[in-house]
């Protein structure tokens, strides 16, 4: 669990960072990289976000303190720079910020069902596409920043 908090940090903690430094004129774009970020380490590392699922469904569970040492840092650390883009919009940087987990966690494992029945997931070219797509409209609208 420690090796994949770390590996993730590495990916986002610089990304997140730029949030609370962007101007307002670049927080679209500084949160398009740290969604990006993030979402290419997950697909990359498809390992790290089904390790926390399991562990989400109670997996280890008499491991106590698990979240505390490992997630919570590293959460926090996104939590507070997603608090400056987040306040002008009223909106809320602990549910933004869980928000993006949840929602690329579940796309890299679970993909959507395509119309036939068959998922399409980050292995597919064009479905990533739309999800990233995706993902930059959610949170530029709940933050309301330029979809640019």
């Amino acid at each position: 669990m420690r090796r994949a908090r770390d590996r993730l940090a590495a990916l986002i903690k610089e990304r997140a960072d730029e949030l609370p430094a962007a101007p307002p004129e670049r927080r679209s774009e500084a949160l398009r990289h740290f969604i990006d970020a993030y979402l290419d380490g997950c697909v990359a590392h498809p390992e790290i976000p089904a390790l926390w699922m399991h562990r989400w469904l109670s997996d280890a569970s008499d491991v106590v303190d698990l979240e505390i040492k490992s997630a919570q840092p590293l959460i926090q650390h996104v939590v507070n720079a997603m608090a400056e883009p987040a306040e002008p919009a009223g909106a809320d940087a602990v549910h933004m910020t869980y928000t993006v987990i949840w929602c690329i966690h579940g796309f890299v494992l679970s993909g959507v069902l395509d119309g036939t029945g068959a998922r399409r997931g980050a292995e597919d070219p064009d479905q990533l596409a739309r999800f990233r797509a995706h993902l930059h409209q959610l949170l530029a609208r709940g933050l309301r920043l330029p979809d640019a």
